[in-house]
């Protein structure tokens, strides 16, 4: 199983860890938190809104909502 850690932003190749430690720097833990939260809920309505149009833009929006959940997690648990 990969490094959750190493997992790299689909679009832009920032690695959790250091989305994460952007996140928190510049918006604290709960901006952080929130931040992932709204952006997770924004790419699942557009989902909802492809889901019948491109199963390449869906997967896509998948792996993003994976990585931001994935961010969200580690913003909220810290790092060891």
């Amino acid at each position: 199983m990969e490094n959750i850690s190493s997992i790299k932003h689909p679009d832009y190749g920032f690695n959790v860890d250091e989305i994460a430690s952007i996140l928190i720097q510049k918006k604290g833990q709960d901006g952080a938190l929130l931040f992932c939260d709204e952006l997770i809920a924004k790419k699942n309505e557009e989902i909802k809104e492809l889901m019948l149009d491109s199963s390449i833009l869906v997967t896509s929006l998948l792996n993003k909502i994976y990585f931001y959940s994935l961010v969200r997690n580690r913003v909220e648990k810290g790092f060891e």
